[in-house]
């Protein structure tokens, strides 16, 4: 898993950029979420957060969780991450011709 992000820099939800997957995802388990911002993926996150929030309550630092957005549009992005989302990263992906 580490060799698919290794030189891909990763984000909080706030906008802080980490270092390169190499360094963040060192020894880690890390599930990945694709999805867009509809009504499906809207139900799926409540229950990933849920999910996220007692692991991490537990204690496990061992785990992270990467978003990938669907959106193609950087403000539809954005509005993804902001909405219900806890402190997963996130894998910025930019197409300049389609913001």
């Amino acid at each position: 898993m580490l060799s698919l992000f290794e030189n891909s820099i990763l984000t909080r939800k706030d906008g802080t950029y980490l270092a390169k997957g190499r360094d963040v995802l060192k020894d880690k388990k890390v599930g990945l979420y694709f999805a867009s911002c509809n009504k499906t993926s809207k139900e799926f996150t409540q229950k990933l957060n849920n999910f996220y929030k007692i692991i991490k309550e537990k204690g496990e630092e061992n785990f992270e969780i990467i978003f990938i957005s669907c959106e193609i549009r950087k403000a539809d992005k954005r509005k993804c991450i902001k909405f219900g989302h806890q402190d997963w990263l996130y894998l910025q992906l930019e197409y300049p011709a389609m913001m």
